[in-house]
């Protein structure tokens, strides 16, 4: 069953929540996708894709997280 993106998701910023929504799809594309087992290059693609702009995206949290928590950082 497909996550549907929501307004209570939302964290009030515009760019996290952006990029919550592109993992939200990810993870929608990767669940649709493992319906279908003779998929398996769509499959390493949405793997792939999701691991790879987890990363940047947390990385991308810490930093305006560090940002806020710690302006003089």
């Amino acid at each position: 069953m497909p996550i549907k993106w929501d307004s209570r998701l939302s964290v009030g910023n515009i760019y996290i929540d952006i990029e919550h929504k592109l993992i939200i799809s990810l993870i929608n594309a990767l669940e649709a996708v493992l319906r279908h087992p003779d998929e398996k290059d769509s499959l390493k693609f949405f793997i792939d894709e999701l691991y790879e702009f987890a990363g940047d995206h947390f990385a991308h949290e810490e930093k305006l997280q560090i940002k806020v928590y710690v302006p003089s950082f």
